[in-house]
């Protein structure tokens, strides 16, 4: 996240008018960041137990064929092994279903996120005297002293907004 705010009259003490926040800070010890965290983590945990049940299920018709394939009439392993192709092309579908929400979930929940945090960024380094602010994860950003680090004043301001 790169937020440029107009300038400013008042110099940061030390900063040089360019701010770095560590996002991945913010995002772990914020209470919107945990929050967040927690949706994700909801959203990918109903995925998995869903994704767990049917390879059950599938295990479940892989064992009955293997312990039943001696005794069992073609008519019913056919229909065993159908029900098992069936069962594999569900369980990818399952999957793909899955990886494809849990992603959406994730970019929705970081935008609301973002929404919250941009203003606040702004806002802080404007008061602070900085017109520009990178996130010190970002690659290519090789030095920043780390008196131009926010974070810890973004993360109170932000924790601040629940209380």
């Amino acid at each position: 996240m790169v937020v440029t705010v107009g300038p400013s009259s008042a110099l940061p003490q030390g900063g040089g008018g360019i701010a770095v926040v560590n996002n991945a800070r913010v995002f772990e010890e914020s209470n919107q960041g945990k929050r967040a965290t927690q949706q994700i983590q909801a959203n990918v945990s109903t995925w998995r137990e869903q994704v767990t049940a049917n390879e059950t299920q599938l295990q479940g018709l892989i064992s009955q064929r293997q312990t039943q394939a001696a005794i069992m009439t073609p008519e019913a392993l056919r229909n065993l092994e159908a029900d098992i192709e069936q069962k594999q092309i569900d369980l990818q579908r399952l999957s793909d279903d899955a990886q494809r929400q849990m992603g959406v979930t994730q970019n929705e929940v970081l935008a609301g996120l973002d929404a919250v945090i941009t203003p606040v960024v702004s806002a802080l380094a404007s008061e602070l005297g900085y017109s520009v602010v990178l996130n010190s994860q970002t690659p290519g950003l090789l030095y920043f002293n780390p008196v131009s680090d926010m974070t810890d004043q973004l993360i109170a301001r932000l924790n601040t907004m629940d209380q």
